[in-house]
């Protein structure tokens, strides 16, 4: 799982991480997002056999929104990307 930093607040990848790791995901890289003004959290994930899969991320996360996209991060195949709805969980 890919981790992006979408509300600007430090600690992003740390939150997810605790949250996923110990269901059997890994965090493979955390960094910023393009912009810090995302409002909810996207679960987005680019192999629809990972459907699941993403639904469990935001399952584990307890908020978001999964997000089936054909362009992926390259890094994994799921991208967490952090809103401002962590902020106020």
């Amino acid at each position: 799982v890919l981790v992006l930093n979408g509300n600007g607040s430090p600690g992003m990848g740390e939150i997810v991480a605790r949250r996923i790791v110990g269901s059997g995901f890994r965090v493979v890289a955390s960094g910023n997002a393009r912009a810090f003004d995302v409002e909810v959290t996207e679960v987005r994930v680019s192999d629809p056999s990972l459907q699941a899969e993403g639904e469990e991320v935001r399952r584990l996360l307890g908020l978001g929104t999964l997000i089936l996209t054909e362009q992926g991060s390259g890094l994994a195949p799921i991208t967490v990307v952090m809103g401002h709805d962590v902020l106020d969980a």
